[in-house]
């Protein structure tokens, strides 16, 4: 039965019978004396009994009382009064007694108090009075009666008729009913209106909506999570379209004030509102989050400010979810773009019923800010991808948050010029990364850096110029590229005179930081801080500002791991390298699997990926440090020492990323769990080689080995006192009240401790105290849904539980109760547990504090760990068969013999077909590579480069054998493709690249031309192509790799004969003269005439009446030059 019709027909009975007419006080002292009570032979009997008075003289003054005005009058007062619920109950209640009262043997007899709760729903205990109070009308004088119309049934101790089966007031056995009585058209007209305005006042819709149990402490409570275990009840909901709704409309709950007033100010955040037990969005939010979460979104006001067509709604739309699911649907909602905000409850429950603002809504405060680049509150954090073995793809972002600014440097068109600052900050690890430079109107320059940094987060620092704005919004918004998923774009202003305050905006930092001593600044990062460029130093003040708002502005001053990108001690590998070499992603689904990244990753640890990235994308220029990497990774394919195996064993027992850990500690983020999972970790690494007191006691002969491992065992006595300071048991748990042990814990939690365990003690001595008010021998206390300290009574003694006493639940046989000393008990418990908690917390966050000091010590035996992790990586690269140690020269030459593409060798099905390459300074520099369309040009030129870039990053190389000199670089200008995003066609994004080329190249780099000039017409690209390869054999002097289907270009070999040789893909044609051709993938010295189309349009399965016709062009045409130049000649 629904509230509404329950309290409907619990009032029925009056608007049809009501009493009779009221008696003025001389009538009712003249009345006559009521009949006595019918005795059992009277009620059973159909003779007709005298006809007494209606009712007796005390249920006719319940009824007089109830239909007074003055009793609705007194109600009306008490529903304004916002009693609520708890003044509703109390009305109900007493009529309810009022109108089934039974006669008392004494008028001084005071009535039964009433528990402290609502045992029974309120519908239940409002059918069960009523079918109470019929069996009571019928036990009172019969009134004289007609022959009963309705069926009856059975009552327990009566009969009751069905039309009366749910009335609170219905006529008594043979009593006919009231609608055949004559009433006077006024008595009838006034009560009427009595009913209609009793009911409306407590029968309105929506009425029974607000009632709810009442906790042992007579506070309301509601579901878990919801807004109203704190907030003021509201009215009923007014109609819709009425004045009411309007006004109503823009009134707020103070949960809602809460939520308006701080989404106010951050209007850019998706709001996550912690409320009771569960986290809430409102409005626009919410939708957000039932798309991107994929949960329930109940319907309401979208907008936060007053808008018209929301008008007629009462309550902001809402979506929930658990609070243990938080972190999951953040890193959801950051991961599709959003920056996201966590707004807490400051205060809980206990501590706040003990405060001067109990009756006020929770304090609620904006605790913390995520976006893509900035959440650190996971180790794993957001970037999924990271985590070892993800090679199947996804994307590659290394988690960086880059701050970009520009400056006009002048000129307009093809001469136009900008000075750029770039700033870049890795808050998972603490890794900064920083650069200024000048770019041109291609802007390939930061084309090169956002893709080898791969942000996930971009900070646009005032306004950019248009270019580089395309630029920048085709990166961050393509999936094809190095970044995998969109990158997550925020604008700050730059103010006009940023150049003048963001220097002294960093200063004041950093000396801030001096003068409170909350770091130990190394001298090295204070001088690389005061030397910035200007427009760096620019990108760092407005990087301050924007994580502090974070939480994370101590990343600044915590490492030496300032870098500057443009330090050329590094082969250059721009943006077309990296893509046109598939370095980190294939070109065919952009994914990880089928790049030279995935082809060298196999590292055991998280850690280790990331470094391994970075030598992938950085391969050296010293040729002292790149022998010393390669050795080491020899010294590891060849070691069959113990040593080597430990070290195996212990990479591949680490689970933990520590490189995150570390700086989630720094931070002061890190759980118990974490530190003591992070901790543990780096003691075992400790331990493996704690006998190593030098890099001498390695045993190995490489120092790059030996430095790594002896510097692991240097952090074991500040790992052990650190882990001697707390309980492993309980930190595995999260147990925050016996985390620090005993000796170690702080005196005011030791005391808290202590006030606990006396409330403890006095809710067991009150325990005979209570048996005995409940006259038993023997009490004690249950636990019963996670309610503890309950009294179990039987409920065959019940009667004797005193009234005092709150009842919490109980079963068929048994009820529980709470006393109010053990209430009282409880309450000052919780109150002493909560700031327990509190300074349990302020402790864990000090104890944090003291392994943050040990923050760079740590960090190092990471970063040895990591070295380790990935020269065993690259050692089991060099365990596959057909791969050889590359011999490193000071000289200016590329010399493989044997030679494989390093990914195609691995996803190919069939035996790769190996080549040979000889090209160098005291040699011929430059290659014409001709031959037949798919006869495997663009794979063979491909694979000298990435064998290049293997053996400078200190791999072996899939070759018989391979001697390299050192390159500073590999330019690479392949496909053809245009930039809609510039307005660039695809001839003038092959030109524009190719200028690059020519502007950056030495004769130290290796460049790679494929197909130039052919997106535009055949003279002017045959005219372009032999302009640029001439300007590179004589000018640049570079190793060149000419890709062409030009076969006039072979006359460079006749022009150059010292510096250019022909070279051409082998094939073999078919013998019965249908031009059908087999490729044999070998490079041999000559030029192939022909380039064999027709065989490519035959395998792609173009229809025959097309090939047909392209034959016949084909041989008219060869007819026609061959024509000219016999002519010619």
């Amino acid at each position: 039965m629904s509230s509404q019709r329950s309290i409907s027909s619990f009032f029925a009975p009056v608007a049809k019978t009501g009493p009779a007419a009221k008696p003025t006080p001389s009538t009712a002292s003249s009345s006559s004396k009521p009949a006595p009570a019918p005795t059992p032979k009277q009620n059973g009997s159909n003779k007709p009994a005298t006809k007494p008075t209606r009712t007796t003289r005390r249920k006719a003054k319940a009824v007089e009382a109830r239909d007074s005005d003055d009793y609705v009058e007194e109600e009306e007062e008490e529903d304004d009064s916002n009693e609520g619920t708890t003044s509703f109950s109390k009305r109900v209640r007493a009529f309810s007694v009022q109108s089934s009262d039974k006669p008392q043997d004494s008028d001084s007899t005071a009535p039964a108090p009433k528990r402290a709760r609502l045992e029974k729903p309120i519908d239940e205990e409002e059918e069960e009075k009523e079918a109470e109070t019929a069996v009571e009308i019928q036990q009172e004088e019969p009134l004289p009666h007609k022959s009963p119309k309705p069926a009856t049934k059975q009552s327990g101790k009566g009969i009751i008729t069905d039309k009366f089966a749910f009335s609170s007031s219905q006529p008594a056995h043979g009593e006919t009913p009231d609608e055949d009585e004559e009433v006077s058209p006024a008595e009838a007209l006034r009560k009427k209106k009595n009913h209609e305005k009793f009911v409306r006042k407590l029968a309105a819709p929506g009425k029974f909506d607000i009632l709810h149990r009442r906790d042992h402490g007579g506070e309301e409570v509601g579901d878990e999570g919801d807004e109203d275990d704190e907030e003021p009840e509201r009215p009923p909901e007014p109609k819709k379209g009425s004045k009411a709704a309007t006004k109503r409309g823009s009134k707020l709950t103070p949960l809602e004030q809460q939520v308006v007033d701080i989404k106010l100010q951050h209007m850019d955040t998706v709001l996550v509102v912690e409320v009771g037990y569960k986290f809430r969005f409102f409005g626009e939010d919410a939708r957000i989050a039932a798309s991107v979460l994929s949960i329930v979104c109940i319907p309401g006001r979208m907008k936060f400010t007053y808008d018209a067509s929301e008008a007629h709604m009462d309550k902001f739309a809402s979506a929930s979810i658990p609070t243990h699911r938080l972190h999951v649907h953040v890193k959801r909602l950051i991961t599709a773009g959003y920056k996201v905000g966590v707004v807490r409850q400051l205060e809980t429950a206990a501590l706040k019923a003990a405060g001067d603002n109990r009756n006020a809504p929770f304090v609620r405060k904006l605790t913390n800010l995520y976006t893509k680049g900035t959440y650190i509150d996971d180790i794993d954090g957001v970037d999924d991808h990271d985590a070892v073995g993800a090679g199947s793809g996804g994307a590659v972002s290394t988690g960086y948050l880059l701050c970009i600014t520009e400056k006009l440097g002048g000129g307009a068109g093809a001469d136009e010029k900008v000075k750029v600052g770039i700033l870049g900050v890795q808050p998972s690890t603490g890794d900064i990364i920083f650069d200024e430079f000048d770019d041109g109107f291609m802007r390939t320059e930061i084309e090169t850096r956002l893709l080898h940094i791969a942000p996930c987060e971009l900070l646009i620092l005032g306004e950019l110029s248009k270019a580089t704005e395309k630029l920048v919004t085709h990166l961050a918004g393509s999936t094809n590229t190095v970044f995998g998923d969109g990158v997550r774009v925020e604008r700050m202003e730059r103010p006009k005179n940023m150049n003048a305050t963001a220097s002294i905006h960093v200063s004041d930092f950093y000396a801030e930081k001096l003068k409170t001593d909350e770091a130990d600044l190394p001298q090295e990062l204070l001088d690389i801080v005061t030397q910035l460029p200007d427009l760096v130093t620019i990108c760092l003040s407005a990087m301050i500002t924007h994580l502090t708002a974070y939480g994370l502005e101590h990343v600044f001053d915590l490492t030496k791991y300032f870098k500057s990108f443009s330090a050329r001690s590094h082969m250059l590998l721009n943006g077309n390298t990296l893509s046109s070499l598939e370095i980190y992603r294939n070109q065919t689904d952009f994914s990880e699997r089928g790049s030279l990244f995935w082809t060298l990753d196999h590292t055991s640890t998280r850690f280790g990926r990331r470094l391994l990235r970075k030598w992938v994308g950085r391969p050296l220029l010293d040729r002292a440090h790149l022998e010393e990497r390669i050795n080491a990774v020899e010294e590891i394919l060849n070691s069959t020492s113990e040593r080597t195996q430990t070290l195996k064993t212990l990479l591949s027992s680490v689970r933990y990323d520590l490189e995150k850990g570390l700086i989630r500690i720094y931070y002061g983020k890190a759980t118990r769990p974490e530190v003591f999972n992070i901790l543990n970790t780096l003691l075992k690494i400790a331990k493996t080689f704690r006998p190593v007191d030098s890099p001498d006691q390695c045993g190995y002969s490489s120092p790059l080995i030996n430095e790594s491992m002896a510097a692991l065992p240097r952090i074991l006595e500040s790992v052990e006192e650190h882990l001697s300071k707390f309980d492993h048991k309980a930190a595995s748990k999260d147990d925050k009240y016996s985390f620090f042990k005993e000796v170690d814990e702080y005196d005011f939690i030791l005391d808290l401790k202590m006030a606990i365990k006396g409330v403890e003690y006095d809710l067991e001595e009150h325990l005979p105290e209570a048996a005995a008010l409940a006259k038993k021998k023997k009490l004690d206390y249950v636990t019963v849904s996670g309610i503890d300290y309950l009294i179990e009574i039987d409920n065959a003694s019940i009667k004797n539980v005193p009234a005092s006493w709150v009842k919490i639940s109980g079963t068929k046989k048994v009820s529980r109760f709470h006393t109010p000393e053990v209430l009282k008990f409880l309450r000052e418990r919780d109150q002493r547990k909560e700031t327990l908690a509190n300074e349990c917390d302020r402790a864990f966050k000090e104890f944090l504090g003291k392994i943050s000091t040990q923050y760079q010590q740590y960090r190092d035996v990471v970063q040895s760990l990591a070295t380790l992790d990935c020269l065993g990586s690259l050692a089991m690269v060099a365990l596959q068969p057909g791969y050889a140690k590359p011999l490193l020269t000071d000289g200016i030459g590329i010399k493989v013999k044997q030679g494989r593409h390093p990914m195609v060798e691995q996803l190919l099905l069939d035996t790769y077909v190996p080549n040979d390459i000889d090209i160098g300074a005291d040699k011929r520099r430059t290659l014409l590579v001709t031959g037949p369309n798919m006869g495997g040009k663009s794979s063979y030129v491909r694979q000298i480069a990435l064998i290049a870039i293997m053996a400078q990053i200190g791999s072996y190389v899939p070759a018989e054998s391979a001697e390299l000199g050192l390159l500073d670089a590999v330019f690479t200008r392949m496909g053809a493709f245009d930039n809609m995003m510039t307005g660039e066609s695809t001839f003038m994004v092959e030109l524009s690249e190719t200028s690059d080329i020519l502007k950056q190249a030495t004769p130290r780099s290796l460049v790679i031309l494929d197909e130039l000039g052919r997106g535009t017409s055949t003279h002017d690209g045959v005219a372009i192509a032999y302009s640029v390869l001439d300007y590179m054999v004589t000018t640049i002097k570079a190793m060149t790799l000419f890709v062409t289907h030009y076969p006039i270009l072979a006359q460079m070999e006749r022009a150059y004969p010292k510096e250019v040789v022909n070279a051409h893909m082998k094939f073999e044609e078919a013998q019965d003269g249908s031009e059908d051709i087999t490729f044999l993938y070998q490079i041999a010295e000559g030029i192939a005439h022909r380039s064999y189309g027709l065989n490519v349009a035959k395998l792609a399965n173009v229809p025959q009446a097309v090939l047909d016709t392209a034959a016949v062009k084909s041989k008219e045409l060869e007819v026609e030059i061959k024509g000219r130049e016999t002519a010619r000649w």
